[in-house]
């Protein structure tokens, strides 16, 4: 009798479920995409390019049927699965993975008990006596779901051509990365129904190194602002965030083992260093993700935008604009809910460095 050997069943690895993940959004777009160009219904599009796909399907469908537990979980994994493929190249998207990430699975808000920093949470009791008790209640954050939008121009030979889905999921990081980005690191307040306040809202920046040494003013400044989130972290990474240029002299210049991940943000000023304590930041990006597309529209190609038309004395035209129709392009609309909130203030510390 001859023998059979089968393999033993490999379950596929992370980094193969996040690329599938990448996969099905990006092709959703494409699917979208082409419908615009070819005619036709997107799912028949993906069905017909994709058919073993059943997760770009189920993102297709996902904004119009039925939702159950099994295809929300799973539309809220696609989304984690994009947020991550971002964190290669931008810094909120390593940042928020490193966070208490939640899901808002339809709820308005999701209320997270306060972060506080104590040792004396918890200990020993003698048999027989009353244990502790410690209220969550203290300040709790509110998470409110934020909707981050994008609108990005194609020419029809971009999506019919065999680089089509690279050039789309490039196009759609760049925006979404360059928005997460700019929005988390900065300091502005939140603005209801529309954005999260940025974690460096309300905090003071603090008083920068007057070594005359670089290096010296350098490990000063980290040593500075390490110490304004060392509480907060308690035994957790701290990280940095910096603009790139800084943050490769951070990476020249500092010992191989400095014990703190640095990251890199054009969104960061030249001169600002943060220091972060991911443990005492809490996130949430999920909801369905939103793509469509269209081929005969008027944009107002510009990334702050505004009415097409105002009227007013004088009536403003926006500009510049342009006609999809008209140019032989496409407009494709990415939307995906994103928010964030600080647990504790000692989350985030930062100073405009001025001695390197």
């Amino acid at each position: 009798m001859t023998e059979i050997r089968t393999k033993p069943f490999m379950p596929p690895s992370a980094d193969a479920l996040r690329r599938a993940g990448i996969n099905a959004l990006m092709r959703t777009a494409n699917a979208h995409l082409i419908s615009v160009v070819e005619g036709g219904r997107p799912e028949k599009i993906a069905e017909r390019n994709w058919p073993y796909d059943s997760d770009a399907a189920l993102l297709i469908k996902g904004a119009v049927s039925t939702m159950t537990t099994t295809s929300a979980a799973a539309l809220v994994r696609l989304t984690a699965h994009f947020v991550a493929s971002l964190s290669p190249a931008y810094a909120s998207a390593a940042f928020l993975t490193q966070t208490l990430q939640l899901s808002f699975d339809g709820a308005g808000t999701i209320t997270v008990g306060a972060f506080i920093v104590d040792g004396g949470k918890a200990g020993f009791v003698k048999q027989g006596a009353p244990i502790p008790v410690y209220s969550q209640l203290v300040t709790p954050c509110i998470l409110e779901p934020s909707t981050i939008k994008t609108i990005s121009t194609l020419t029809a030979e971009m999506v019919t051509g065999s680089n089509a889905q690279a050039l789309i999921e490039d196009v759609l990081r760049q925006n979404v990365g360059l928005a997460l980005d700019g929005a988390l690191f900065d300091a502005n307040p939140a603005v209801a129904a529309t954005r999260p306040a940025g974690l460096r809202h309300g905090i003071a920046a603090l008083t920068a190194s007057v070594a005359t040494d670089p290096t010296d003013a350098m490990l000063a400044d980290i040593a500075t602002v390490a110490a304004g989130v060392a509480h907060a972290a308690g035994n957790s990474p701290i990280t940095l965030v910096a603009n790139p240029v800084r943050a490769i002299m951070l990476k020249l210049r500092t010992p191989r083992d400095l014990p703190m991940t640095v990251l890199a943000s054009s969104a960061i000023a030249p001169a600002d260093l943060v220091a972060l304590a991911p443990s005492a930041v809490v996130s949430a990006t999920d909801g369905v993700p939103e793509i469509s597309a269209a081929k005969a529209t008027l944009v107002h190609q510009d990334d702050a935008p505004t009415n097409i038309g105002t009227e007013g004395s004088p009536n403003v035209v926006a500009a510049p604009t342009i006609s999809t129709y008209q140019t032989d392009a496409l407009a494709l609309k990415c939307s995906m809910q994103a928010s964030w909130a600080r647990r504790d203030d000692r989350a985030v510390a930062w100073l405009s460095a001025t001695g390197w």
